[in-house]
């Protein structure tokens, strides 16, 4: 029946016999405000029960933190939950592009393969490292030598069946001139 808050339009209408309102503390931090009210008793909150009311609030502070930290690293973990799936999504994007592209390269080389192979000439193909990479049927038949006993040989493997020894041929000219092996073949200028 006294104080600031009496002619309150809350108070007015609801006319509680007692309202308590503590603050809810934590290392000296306002977290928020305890409002209790009885409207059946005046003095319903007495010292005891003030003081059972502080220490209550002090627990009711640290659960409002741990609620409070729970829902910061909640939101954390939303955040970098959806970051990875991001990742994620695109990693699969890749991998898919990969093996498409992957597919796509079979795919050509199996026909390029499979033209050199069926070519009416006598071919063979080496990589820049001189290792034998494709000997089609005709140079099998031209030399006896089966292309699973050459594919993948190197150091003029290829030559055996000419020369009889190892030794460069005008297939090695293809990745630079070599004064060495043009002196052998009179007719390369």
């Amino acid at each position: 029946n006294e104080g600031f808050f009496i002619t309150d339009p809350y108070i007015v209408a609801r006319q509680p016999k007692s309202i308590l309102c503590t603050p809810l503390l934590h290392q000296r931090k306002l977290l928020g405000i305890l409002y209790l009210e009885n409207n059946l008793t005046t003095g319903a909150f007495t010292p005891e029960r003030l003081e059972v009311l502080r220490l209550l609030s002090g627990q009711m502070a640290i659960s409002i933190i741990n609620a409070l930290l729970y829902d910061e690293l909640d939101h954390r973990v939303q955040e970098r939950t959806s970051e990875l799936s991001r990742a994620n999504d695109n990693l699969m994007q890749e991998v898919s592009e990969r093996k498409r592209a992957e597919s796509a390269i079979k795919d050509s080389e199996k026909l390029l393969s499979d033209i050199i192979n069926y070519l009416p000439d006598a071919t063979l193909v080496i990589d820049r490292e001189g290792k034998v990479i494709a000997w089609n049927q005709a140079i099998e038949e031209m030399t006896d030598v089966k292309a699973e006993d050459i594919l993948g040989k190197g150091n003029y493997e290829y030559s055996l069946p000419f020369y009889g020894i190892r030794r460069p041929m005008t297939i090695d000219l293809v990745f630079g001139n070599d004064e060495e092996i043009e002196k052998q073949y009179l007719d390369i200028r």
